[in-house]
C-alpha cells in the first residue's frame, strides 16, 4: 500500500511538472497515467490475488483502481464529473469481468496487468473520441485492429502447455 501511495504521489509531480514544463501535456499524461495502470494492476495482482487466491478480494481492488484511474482520466479531458463516474464504473466493471476470465489464462503478473492495461487504454481512447463525436467505423476498426495486435503479441509469450 505505501508502494501504491509513493506511486500516485510520483505521478502527481510528473503531472504538476509537465503542465510546468512540457508544452504536449496530454502526451506526457498519457504516458504517466498508462504507466501507473500498468504498475498498480501488477502491484494488486501480485499483493492481494496471487497469494490470497482471494478473486473476490482481487475484483474489489482491480474495480476501485481502474475506476478511479478512469474517471481521472476523463475529468482531465473536461468530461462533466456525473459522465466521468459512469464511465469509470462500467470500464472498471468490463475491465474486472476481463481480468476474471484472464485468470483462467496461464499468463505471469506482468501479462495479466499487460492486457488489462491495454484494455483500459482502449477502453478511455474510445470512450473520449464518442464523447467528442469523432468516433467512427474507421476509427473503431483501426483501435480494433491495434487491440487484437497487441493482445496477440502478450498471448503469444504466455507459456502454453497440454
Amino acid at each position: 500500500y505505501i508502494l501504491i501511495g509513493l506511486l500516485a504521489t510520483v505521478f502527481y509531480l510528473l503531472l504538476g511538472l509537465s503542465n510546468l514544463i512540457f508544452v504536449r501535456k496530454r502526451l506526457i499524461y498519457g504516458i504517466a497515467h498508462t504507466g501507473l495502470i500498468y504498475l498498480g494492476l501488477i502491484i494488486i495482482q501480485e499483493t492481494i490475488i496471487s497469494p490470497v487466491k482471494g478473486m473476490l478480494m482481487g475484483d474489489i481492488a482491480v474495480w476501485l483502481f481502474i475506476m478511479l484511474m478512469m474517471k481521472e482520466s476523463m475529468e482531465f479531458e473536461n468530461i462533466s464529473s456525473k459522465q466521468s463516474f459512469i464511465f469509470g464504473s462500467v470500464g472498471a466493471f468490463i475491465t474486472v469481468e476481463i481480468g476474471w476470465l484472464l485468470s483462467f489464462l496461464p499468463l505471469t503478473s506482468i501479462q495479466w496487468g499487460g492486457a488489462l492495461t491495454l484494455l483500459v487504454v482502449a477502453l478511455e481512447r474510445a470512450l473520449k473520441t464518442n464523447v467528442e463525436g469523432k468516433l467512427n467505423l474507421q476509427e473503431g476498426l483501426k483501435q480494433a485492429l491495434i487491440f487484437a495486435l497487441i493482445a496477440l503479441g502478450i498471448l503469444a509469450t504466455a507459456t502454453w502447455e497440454i
